[in-house]
């Protein structure tokens, strides 16, 4: 009995020690202070302490990868050349994926062993990560990337994934998501595709449909929910230009936009002007497929629109996706987040449930099926499972010296 209480005390200490609530901060001697707010930084670690999360900021400095790694625990700034190769492997992996052709598992690891390898020394005991990509070279989904050529693993099974725009947006007011009700979700269809209405009828949701789904009801009922699943038309491009399509109203089935619909599309610009203060999670699901390709700079601006506005998470797709991925990768998202898990890590079950899927064709496992969907977000919470583990463990602890000191006292 003595043994098993020694083995799970080294649990506690050993196995999770980053979410040790008694760990002190601090800025490490390699941590680069010359180039980071030293008071953004211990802001930032604050909120990091005890959430099993690392946030990766990447910079492109004098032909230099800068890559900055922020704990609760320490700060590292890591550098490593990043010359025109680095800049085609980027260019040929984002291609590969949007076209869904391909994909060079290969070249993932190559950009793998670039991006993730050097840091990986410091993500111990870290189950999501916030990634910061770097302006020059865009967004590129990380989950797609490869540990190792051997096997069928991405960096998705190893990591919930998130992204932000800046390190300032993750020092937002913004709260966690088990501070709303994960009950009390809108999903709204405005046109009558059959494939978005399958999509939305799948999550249990109040559900808004067809002409039903205009601007100003959603617009009217938006602030009351904790959790909104869009599945309409819509551009993300340059910032002036990025919309929301919503039926316009009429009579009649429509099963798309108008030729001029200015009255029923939300603008980026318009967002701020709106109380999401209880919104906590907006999903983005284009319904158009063909033309959907996102601008990154209208993505983190509207991103940032929707945080402004009080939603401080939001998920879209950063390119086309098949209407079969989207449903069942939006099916299972929702199922998570009902079941208590953190926006980031229940996409990231949702996607490995949706690779696990034996009834799926192999060929929409590759990464440009699924990939494209991003989190754009705060600070996540403690993984579930993290929490789940470190309890039972201090449980089982308790309840063995008890039995220990009791033996003693019959003795």
């Amino acid at each position: 009995m003595k043994s098993l209480a020694v083995v799970f005390w080294l649990l506690l200490f050993f196995v999770i020690p980053d979410h040790s609530p008694g760990m002190t901060g601090g800025i490490s001697a390699s941590a680069g202070q010359d180039t980071l707010d030293k008071e953004l930084i211990r802001l930032l670690q604050s909120r990091l302490k005890n959430t099993g999360t690392a946030i990766l900021s990447y910079a492109l400095e004098a032909g230099e990868l800068q890559v900055q790694v922020i704990t609760g625990e320490n700060v590292h700034t890591l550098y490593q050349p990043a010359g025109s190769i680095f800049f085609s492997r980027l260019l040929a992996l984002k291609n590969s994926l949007q076209a869904k052709t391909g994909f060079d598992r290969k070249l993932a690891h190559q950009l793998y062993r670039k991006l993730i390898g050097p840091v990986k020394p410091y993500l111990k005991g870290k189950a999501h990560l916030v990634i910061i990509p770097c302006k020059n070279t865009g967004l590129i989904p990380f989950e797609a990337l490869v540990p190792d050529t051997a096997s069928g693993r991405y960096l998705l099974h190893d990591f919930a994934i998130s992204y932000s725009y800046s390190l300032t947006a993750l020092t937002g007011p913004g709260s966690r998501p088990s501070d709303y009700d994960r009950q009390k979700v809108l999903a709204v269809a405005p046109f009558n595709i059959p494939a978005t209405q399958k999509e939305i009828m799948n999550i249990k949701a109040d559900h808004v449909l067809g002409r039903a789904a205009s601007l100003e009801r959603f617009l009217e009922k938006a602030r009351n929910y904790s959790i909104i699943h869009l599945a309409t038309y819509a551009a993300i491009k340059d910032p002036p230009h990025s919309f929301i399509d919503f039926n316009p109203g009429k009579a009649g089935n429509v099963s798309a936009p108008e030729a001029s619909p200015s009255g029923s599309r939300l603008f980026t610009r318009d967002i701020p002007g709106m109380d999401l203060k209880k919104v906590s999670l907006i999903v983005l699901s284009p319904c158009q497929p063909a033309q959907w390709n996102t601008n990154v700079s209208g993505l983190y601006t509207m991103a940032e629109a929707f945080a402004r506005a009080g939603c401080p998470n939001f998920i879209t797709s950063l390119w086309e996706t098949e209407e079969e991925t989207t449903h069942k990768i939006s099916m299972k998202l929702h199922q998570y987040i009902h079941k208590g898990y953190g926006y980031a890590q229940a996409l990231q079950k949702a996607r490995i449930d949706y690779l696990e899927n034996p009834v799926i064709d192999e060929k929409l496992k590759s990464p440009g099926y699924w990939a494209g969907f991003v989190l754009l977000g705060e600070i996540n919470t403690v993984p579930q499972s993290h929490k789940i583990f470190y309890y039972f463990a201090l449980l089982l602890t308790v309840l063995i010296v008890v039995c220990i000191l009791r033996r003693r006292n019959h003795c």
